[in-house]
């Protein structure tokens, strides 16, 4: 799945570049300081290889010149956990542009997607049958939805189960 979703990330972004996609969505985001730590954070997500924490995140990003603050770590942490944004709005607004994106030849592909894992201290992780592995291992199930055209596949939701 990782690198399933990083192709399909850079993909992306190789039409259209970052900062064009994240502009778009600065409407979704009441305070221009939440919309720039938005950006920060998922710079973060994007350049950071392996496990994703706020603190791996803080460690190897710069702010940008308009984001200066004493403690990266603690402002981003504040961002996640307090902000004010509405997530299903800005999903809406994803999906709408992928579908734009890729037009009416794009088809909805549904699939479970499972996520090794080592140890239980994730949610939903338990020993189950991955089809995969064709025995239980210890994982994660997702059912996931994508839309694909033109050898092109974005993500448009996943459930953990």
């Amino acid at each position: 799945m990782r690198g399933v979703t990083g192709n399909l990330i850079h993909r992306f972004f190789k039409m259209l570049s970052i900062d064009e996609y994240l502009r778009t969505f600065r409407n979704d985001f009441r305070r221009k300081d939440r919309f720039l730590w938005a950006k920060v954070y998922l710079m973060g997500l994007l350049a950071v290889p392996g496990r994703k924490t706020i603190e791996g995140i803080a460690r190897s990003i710069v702010l940008p010149e308009d984001l200066r603050v004493e403690d990266t770590w603690q402002a981003l942490q504040n961002f996640i956990q307090e902000s004010p944004w509405d997530e299903q709005r800005i999903m809406r607004h994803y999906r709408k542009q992928i579908v734009q994106l890729l037009g009416p030849d794009g088809v909805l592909v549904i699939d479970d997607v499972v996520l090794l894992k080592q140890g239980q201290h994730s949610v939903g992780v338990h020993r189950q049958f991955s089809p995969e592995q064709k025995k239980k291992v210890n994982c994660q199930l997702l059912t996931t939805v994508f839309m694909v055209a033109n050898e092109q596949a974005f993500p448009l939701a996943f459930r953990l189960y």
